[in-house]
């Protein structure tokens, strides 16, 4: 199962990265809502959740959400946040799975991610993984 990690700090991403595949889920990684977008669109059918930073150059994470839900509006995402996760998650995006504020433990990363999971599951079932 694909997470895609989206953070502009390399040592988040490394982080993230080792934490899921710990626990049987596949990374994959941006650097920047941008190259995120691009990701999306090639394998958003693979992607059972997305994991993205709120600040980041090039394009913020909450622009990148913006257009995650417009072309998939039951994606799962987290969203990652150095600020009161209130502040940073703006209204029209309150809809979003979960937000964690950095830093955050390996185990408050997975509580985050099989919440995620497990609404997907309860709201979507059509859509969660297998």
């Amino acid at each position: 199962m694909k997470i895609l990690v989206v953070d502009d700090e390399p040592v988040v991403r490394r982080i993230c990265g080792a934490v899921l595949e710990r626990n049987n889920f596949v990374p994959v990684f941006a650097e920047n809502g941008l190259e995120a977008l691009n990701i999306f669109h090639e394998i958003h059918s693979e992607l059972v959740l997305i994991l993205s930073d709120v600040s980041m150059p090039v394009m913020d994470g909450p622009t990148f959400v913006r257009k995650v839900f417009q072309h998939a509006p039951k994606s799962n995402v987290i969203l990652m946040t150095g600020f009161n996760p209130d502040q940073a998650t703006p209204e029209d995006l309150k809809h979003i799975c979960s937000t964690i504020r950095k830093p955050f433990t390996p185990a408050q990363l997975m509580t985050a991610v099989n919440k995620c999971l497990e609404y997907q599951k309860e709201t979507h079932p059509e859509q969660a993984p297998t």
